[in-house]
């Protein structure tokens, strides 16, 4: 056993710290019993629906478009009266539905009590349809909606992508997109079945969320027709629809207990590409059966290739992209299906009652995911990519962005989920261990109500008292609902450290405006020591006396904060790094020279002159070592393009990280001075810093 050094602890108290909240109240206070409650007067009971695809116009043939019908049953839960509009002085009742650019609605009907109720108009928008009653009230009860016909176009809920000889399509509905293939309740989250029949042509295969509901009939010489059984109950938007040409084989394994197959395009990808892929998948599933203690919550589950897509949550078929087989690494080809898989529980058995916290639900999936890939595979290139991703969101992409997610849902669940709110997790986990977190999570899923939970519901099962008076779901909730990332500053007094987390003076911009940081639990993590607390919950800590060694605080950055050390410390650092570079984990090494390069651009360290040297030596040592030194540009961009002088606009900066995300799929790709991530990396800074980042 390791000889362990407990340190003494003596707090100090900062000269700002009279201004601070008190942290100890907070994260004291025990999570909440009152149960969430999601208020709407309409409560949709189940969706029947046919979509034909792919069809044209012959004024206009070559913009693909889909017919559809759509049967709705619905609650109305309280009585609607009728409203003046504001325009025209008329009182109407009036229901809204969402719709997102669908148009030619034919034979509108709805159906309360057996009578159909006559309709005084049908008003369509971009984003809507309002039916409006001839009549001063709707009663509380059981209504049917029918729309006979309607028409879309193929190219956002459902695309198209060239597959040879023919076009293969799929689907993207999660999380706001189903609107735009067939009418759905406004504001909803929640989980109904639903029927499905697809109209297609006699030459493709279709797919979707639910197995077969018998063979596929032939209507005539060019038209199909595939019928699927109901869905158990799904969030609408986790349908999954795709229609396969000739150019697709199928291979498939019974050896998870349901049929699992794979489609891939026969041209593209080859017979042994397919079933390495098959293979990981169904390791990944007996994984995820063994972590969540239950059956597969499907009766089958279909992979399909397809070239040019970005991932989709989904329920029964997921869609995953060509490139992720083609040329991403094991761990990120494992973490991909893994985390798209561990969807079919978070997602599928259950889902967050609210989309503002859908962050939630994702970095729970993506937590599982990374669970997968540390059993499957060497995991170190990933957890590097991950740290670079985090630290890219923080300083350009996503500047002070926390995880209650608003305007912009689509764009800000693809951008801030499954990054540092996975660190929180891991952060619980060092606290909790692995074991009994997997255990939490499971316990999550099969006692949530009504198959939704909350951020308030994974509180209540995360609860757990530490540190006398600390509850982790306390901690877990500030952590959720903060911006920025907090900075801790370890200065070495002779045998003693003095900790003091810098939140005096900070603010974050934010799309509203600067906001100012506040006090942090910070989990305390040493290299070469354990305390006998895990948070520190004042603005400083005098640690004494510890031995004269490197003390490191965070190494790894298993916890949302950086770390400043004092000059000497630095130099430490830079030399047991030269020297010893191996002796640090890949994210150990890149963590220790972005925190030195973030604080230098800031004018953080202390005594200018020799942080002037020392990041000439960090540079130097870069470059003369940088096999050991991979993504340098992104982690070093601080010692040498300094700080960010240009406003970049939001369009170019997510098309640069788009190109690093795809990048970063595999380890090949992250060699200093080198190969994709260096390229893109360089465009990153002469966009933001008007110079190359060494």
């Amino acid at each position: 056993m390791p000889d362990v050094h407990w340190a003494t602890l003596v707090l100090f108290i900062a000269t700002a710290q009279a201004a601070l909240p008190d942290l100890g109240n907070v994260l004291a206070a025990k999570p909440s019993q009152k149960p969430s409650v999601t208020n709407s007067a309409l409560i949709p009971i189940s969706y029947d629906v046919q979509i034909q695809f792919p069809l044209s116009e012959a004024a206009d043939p070559d913009t693909p478009l889909f017919t559809g019908r759509v049967v709705l049953q619905f609650d109305l839960t309280q009585e609607v009266r009728a409203e003046v509009d504001g325009e025209t002085g008329v009182a109407a009742t009036g229901i809204d539905f969402s719709i997102l650019g669908l148009d030619h609605l034919e034979n509108v009907s709805i159906v309360y009590n057996g009578a159909e109720l006559p309709l005084a108009n049908v008003i369509l928008s971009e984003i809507g349809m309002r039916l409006v009653f001839d009549q001063p009230v709707l009663f509380a009860g059981r209504y049917t909606m029918s729309i006979q016909r309607y028409k879309g176009f193929i190219g956002s809920a459902l695309y198209y992508r060239d597959a040879g000889d023919h076009a293969v399509f799929g689907s993207s509905l999660f999380p706001k997109r189903v609107a735009a293939l067939f009418p759905v309740i406004s504001q909803s989250m929640a989980k109904v079945p639903i029927s499905l029949t697809i109209v297609h042509p006699n030459n493709m295969t279709a797919l979707s969320s639910a197995p077969l509901d018998g063979p596929s009939a032939s209507i005539d010489e060019n038209w199909m027709v595939t019928s699927f059984r109901p869905t158990p109950p799904i969030m609408p938007s986790s349908l999954a629809l795709a229609l396969l040409p000739d150019e697709y084989e199928m291979r498939a394994n019974t050896l998870t207990g349901i049929l699992l197959s794979l489609h891939h395009n026969r041209y593209r990808i080859t017979s042994k590409q397919a079933l390495y892929t098959l293979n990981q998948a169904t390791q990944a599933l007996i994984m995820l059966k063994s972590f969540f203690s239950s059956a597969v919550p499907m009766a089958q589950l279909d992979i399909v290739i397809i070239n040019d897509v970005v991932p989709s949550n989904s329920y029964g078929t997921i869609i995953v992209p060509e490139d992720v087989i083609l040329s991403a690494d094991l761990p990120h080809l494992i973490y991909t299906i893994a985390g798209q898989i561990a969807r079919q529980w978070l997602g599928g058995i259950v889902t967050v009652a609210r989309e503002k916290e859908l962050c939630l639900q994702e970095d729970l999936a993506e937590y599982v995911a990374l669970k997968v890939v540390k059993r499957m595979a060497d995991d170190e290139g990933l957890r590097l990519a991950l740290y670079a991703k985090m630290m890219l969101n923080e300083d350009f992409f996503e500047v002070g962005h926390n995880l209650e997610l608003g305007e912009g849902l689509e764009q800000a669940l693809g951008s801030r989920c499954g990054l540092k709110g996975v660190l929180y997790l891991e952060s619980l986990e060092t606290i909790l261990g692995e074991r009994d977190l997997l255990q939490r999570i499971n316990a999550l899923i099969f006692t949530a109500k009504d198959a939704h939970f909350s951020l308030a519901t994974f509180m209540r099962h995360i609860s757990s008292r530490v540190d006398e008076d600390v509850d982790l779901a306390q901690v877990y909730n500030f952590w959720y609902r903060s911006r920025g990332v907090p900075h801790l500053a370890v200065k070495r007094v002779r045998d003693s450290l003095q900790l003091t987390q810098e939140t005096a003076n900070r603010s974050i911009e934010t799309k509203d405006g600067k906001e100012e940081m506040s006090l942090w639990p910070l989990v305390l993590d040493f290299s070469d020591f354990q305390l006998p607390l895990h948070f520190m919950l004042s603005q400083g800590i005098h640690l004494a006396p510890v031995r004269d060694s490197l003390s490191l605080a965070n190494l790894g950055f298993r916890h949302l904060y950086r770390v400043n050390y004092d000059v000497d410390t630095w130099r430490q650092i830079k030399d047991s790094l030269f020297h010893n570079a191996t002796l640090y984990s890949r994210r150990e090494r890149a963590q220790l020279v972005s925190d030195f390069c973030f604080f230098y651009q800031r004018g953080e360290i202390e005594e200018e002159a020799k942080a002037e040297k020392l990041r000439a030596e960090f540079i130097q040592m870069v470059r003369l070592k940088s096999s050991d030194f991979e993504l340098c540009e992104l982690v070093a961009w601080g010692c040498g393009a300094g700080r960010v002088k240009r406003k970049s606009s939001r369009d170019s900066l997510l098309k640069i990280r788009r190109q690093l995300w795809d990048a970063l799929r595999n380890e090949a790709d992250f060699g200093c001075g080198r190969g994709a991530v260096h390229s893109i990396a360089e465009l990153l800074c002469r966009e933001t810093t008007g110079s190359s980042c060494l």
